[in-house]
């Protein structure tokens, strides 16, 4: 994971997630799903209530989608709602009751399935009760067949999901005799549609990068260090960072003048000096030139001693300038930090 990536934050939906379960309505003014009056659901019809993420009901309302704060990508998050099925209406020797009371069907619920962009993160492999029967006794409205279903959903990006439930009641293939039905019953299928954002806790650490401004890999390097021609004329640079190449800003090489060159760093915003090298302390800017480069056995083959370079001095600042000798060829090394989301776990 690149923890130095930036997220935009664009509202139309960028996947889809779909969980199990089934319908919904809403209470008056409520944005929420609530529990349904089962007087208005077909008899042995899967539905589902309760669609959480981290506990928090899910928006029906895709202008003003559920907000959760995420520490860091990617981030695993709990995902859990209410399957139910109710029975006809109860009635006491032909009357009905007052008020109204509907049994929890003994019919099973045949299947539950999550995916994400097409990818099944939750289905018949894993669920608990796919085929098993709804618990559940004689139920007023508002009360029983609340089957609990739990899983975990690893969100690897930022932005707006539209979470759709769905749960599946299989159609009858035969009467109560066993002869076939042609056509087939069709299956009671109830769907439930929430939407969550996803954005990134606005905590933010400072990270500490070694950059050098670009140019060719130094002979032998196992680091990522760089040197830069110079050829007696002003030249801009990037500076990057770390092996990533992180871009952390530019180094501007000015025209010698009286055989000595102005160097300029400036750095791109969320970028900042280090308080002082975790390796060679004090310092923060390190710059080094050479006549030639060196070659294989020569003093400084491999990676660049930046702590024994001629040219040292602590950056404050941004744009920081630093003077010194002409040369052909120029080692710039900056130590930066990057001011980034705060890491989980240590990662």
């Amino acid at each position: 994971m690149n923890t130095g990536q930036m997220f935009e934050r664009s509202f139309p939906m960028r996947r889809t997630l779909i969980a199990a379960a089934v319908g919904f309505a809403l209470a008056a003014g409520s944005a929420y799903a609530q529990v349904p009056d089962p007087s208005t659901e077909d008899p042995n019809t899967p539905f589902v209530t309760d669609l959480k993420i981290n506990d928090l009901p899910l928006s029906t309302d895709n202008t003003a989608p559920t907000e959760i704060v995420l520490d860091g990508l990617p981030e695993t998050v709990d995902v859990s709602f209410k399957v139910w099925m109710f029975g006809p209406e109860s009635k006491d020797k032909g009357k009905s009751y007052d008020p109204p009371q509907f049994p929890c069907t003994t019919d099973k619920v045949d299947s539950v399935e999550a995916t994400a962009e097409g990818s099944i993160i939750y289905g018949p492999e894993d669920e608990p009760f796919s085929g098993a029967t709804i618990p559940g006794a004689l139920a007023t409205p508002y009360a029983g067949c609340d089957q609990l279903v739990e899983f975990e959903w690893a969100v690897d990006e930022l932005g707006v999901y539209e979470v759709v439930a769905t749960a599946v009641k299989d159609g009858a293939t035969t009467d109560k005799d066993g002869n076939e039905l042609d056509p087939p019953e069709a299956d009671k299928v109830g769907t439930m549609t929430g939407y969550v954002e996803f954005v990134l806790n606005a905590e933010t650490c400072w990270y500490e990068e070694g950059a050098w401004s670009a140019g060719d890999a130094w002979p032998g390097a196992s680091s990522p260090a760089t040197y830069t021609a110079y050829n007696g004329a002003a030249i801009t640079v990037d500076l990057l960072a770390a092996r990533d190449q992180m871009l952390a800003g530019t180094v501007d090489f000015s025209a010698p003048d009286n055989n000595e060159v102005t160097i300029t760093i400036e750095l791109e915003d969320g970028w900042r000096f280090a308080e002082e090298d975790e390796e060679d302390g004090d310092d923060n800017v390190y710059v080094q030139g050479y006549d030639e480069l060196p070659e294989d056995g020569d003093d400084g083959f491999g990676n660049p001693r930046y702590g024994q370079f001629a040219n040292k001095d602590k950056a404050e600042e941004s744009p920081f300038e630093i003077v010194v000798p002409e040369a052909n060829f120029y080692v710039v090394k900056v130590s930066v930090e990057e001011e980034r989301a705060c890491a989980v776990n240590g990662e």
